[in-house]
């Protein structure tokens, strides 16, 4: 009877330890891709920056200062209550003229896209506190980095997956991003959004975002393998 009890309590305790493990497998690479995307999407230099490696100025016949107001008036409007984005060309011609009001209707879906990804990033904080908290809490430090471990491992993988499929055909990921996240084809409409956000923009966005969340896994994995390897020692 005892032996039977001690398997139940080992199977339990199995089970408790594996599910924060499932929760950061899964959610740690959302989290970490939905933060970098927050960050970029109202990030100054992250649009100026990619303005100059991609030659946006000869693109456009526009000077920096007139792309920094443009990357300045896309931070706020991604950032107001406004439905339509409102930002003159700068070029002579009449205000709101800058985007094709097909273009304009994309980047009212790209605000759609940005107040999801933050609603979940906020959900996703949430589980993983509780998952962290959890694991700590019940079965102590070495079940957490065990938890973390998973959850850097399955990041890791992740982003070498994505970043390899973006490297050999990034038109493909793109296409088939734009197929899955809206239900138009808006994002394909000409205008001047093709000439400030070349396909070598959202490359690079794209390798910042797997790049810093492989980075923080990295950090994550690094200092849980370390702390596990300590108590190891200190058995």
């Amino acid at each position: 009877m005892d032996q039977v009890e001690y398997r139940r309590d080992r199977a339990h305790a199995s089970q408790s330890a594996l599910l924060p493990r499932l929760i950061l497998a899964l959610c740690l690479p959302l989290a970490l891709a939905a933060t970098s995307v927050q960050w970029m999407s109202g990030s100054q230099w992250f649009y100026t920056t990619g303005f100059r490696r991609h030659h946006v100025i000869h693109r456009t016949g526009m000077d920096e200062e007139q792309l920094s107001r443009i990357a300045s008036s896309l931070i706020a409007y991604f950032r107001s209550g406004s439905k339509f984005v409102d930002i003159a060309d700068d070029l002579g011609e009449e205000a709101d003229s800058l985007f094709t009001e097909e273009e304009r209707l994309h980047l009212r879906d790209v605000k759609n896209l940005l107040a999801m990804n933050a609603h979940a990033l906020l959900i996703l904080a949430v589980i993983l506190f509780g998952a962290v908290g959890c694991s700590l809490l019940r079965r102590g430090v070495r079940s957490l980095a065990g938890a973390l471990l998973a959850g850097a491992a399955t990041t890791a993988t992740v982003c070498a997956v994505l970043g390899t499929y973006a490297l050999l055909d990034f038109d493909g990921f793109f296409t088939t991003f734009h197929l899955l996240a809206f239900s138009n084809d808006l994002w394909a409409a000409d205008g001047y959004m093709h000439y400030l956000f070349p396909a070598g923009f959202w490359c690079d966005a794209l390798l910042l975002v797997l790049a810093s969340s492989g980075a923080i896994a990295l950090v994550l994995g690094t200092a849980a393998f370390t702390a596990r390897r300590l108590m190891k020692e200190g058995d």
